[in-house]
């Protein structure tokens, strides 16, 4: 999951389809931005253990086990936080990420890796050629979207599958983005901007995410999280690390 520009809400948008994720499968959420990762800071837990703590085995063993570095969020969620310095991030990200993706190829479990900003050249790029779906996160503006349409075809030709998820529905809504774009996408869909929820799945505004089951966020992430478990995992190229080699699905 990552966004082009500004910074939309791919955090959020993590946590939220985390949570509504089927009860009989397993996900995993990883920070993976190499400009930080927030998530130990909005739930006011410590970053380690996390991806700081796992990077030394990741180098040494791509099979490296997960378990004991990941937390588990108020909510549920099992997490692997990422370090929450630029600096530590980016060196981190860009010495592992290889390694991170045959490691989560193997635990069976599905993935959610937030790569935060997919600038050209971000360290998160092999995760982003690895992914069964490259999930782009956008606000559905104009200046978002036609930096996405200048930077899709680019993408496309590296990731076996992308998807378009837009934060709220004005002024375009996702049938008219979907149209508007000249490349093909696993789906266009749409995530409510409901701040309230949002503000809860982020650790603040005092509501648990159980009592938000009928809230905007919550039902439109279960749409989304339908799309993202429906759309066929195409096979790799050679060479190419999947995120899902070993898994049920």
């Amino acid at each position: 999951m990552a966004s082009l520009k500004a910074s939309p809400g791919v955090t959020t948008a993590m946590v939220a389809l985390a949570a509504v994720w089927p009860a009989d499968r397993q996900v995993l959420m990883v920070e993976a931005d190499p400009d930080g990762g927030v998530l130990a800071a909005r739930f006011g837990l410590s970053t380690e253990p996390g991806l700081a703590s796992a990077a030394p085995g990741l180098r040494r063993e791509p099979r490296s086990k997960l378990a004991n570095h990941m937390q588990r969020l108020p909510g549920g969620g099992m997490v692997l936080f990422g370090p929450s310095s630029p600096d530590q991030a980016r060196l981190i990200v860009t010495a592992c990420a290889g390694r991170l993706c045959q490691t989560l190829a193997v635990t069976g479990d599905d993935a959610l890796v937030d790569c935060g900003r997919l600038a050209a050249g971000s360290p998160a790029m092999p995760v982003a050629a690895a992914a069964d779906v490259l999930v782009l996160v956008a606000r559905p503006r104009l200046d978002e979207l036609q930096h996405l349409a200048h930077r899709l075809p680019t993408l496309l030709q590296t990731s076996r599958n992308a998807a378009l998820v837009l934060i709220g529905d004005s002024p375009y809504g996702p049938a008219e983005v979907e149209h508007a774009l000249d490349e093909e996408m696993a789906f266009v869909a749409q995530l409510a901007d409901d701040l309230r929820a949002a503000a809860a799945f982020n650790g603040h505004g005092g509501a648990g995410v159980r009592r938000l089951a009928a809230s905007q966020l919550v039902r439109s992430a279960r749409g989304v999280a339908q799309q993202l478990l429906s759309v066929p995992v195409q096979a790799a190229v050679p060479e190419r690390v999947t995120l899902r080699e070993a898994s049920a699905r």
